[in-house]
């Protein structure tokens, strides 16, 4: 698991996958995560391979850290 900042409910998660990268002009781009529940809702933008990698990295987290706390 990593945690860090959902980009879309603008708040800290337990777990977050970059789901996409905004390109800001002449600067570097900037990677845009979120959390298993944010990315499973996200619409209007670009939904690539990578994003649905994305999505299945943070399900397969999600279930063994189920898992493991029901044993």
């Amino acid at each position: 698991m990593s945690a860090g900042w959902c980009q879309w409910h603008q708040g800290h998660a337990d777990d977050v996958e970059i789901i996409d990268v905004i390109e800001r002009g002449s600067g570097p781009p900037a990677a845009a995560s979120a959390c298993l529940d944010c990315a499973r809702k996200i619409r209007g933008i670009p939904y690539g391979e990578t994003a649905r990698a994305a999505v299945q990295a943070l399900e397969k987290r999600e279930a063994a850290f189920l898992r493991r706390s029901r044993a």
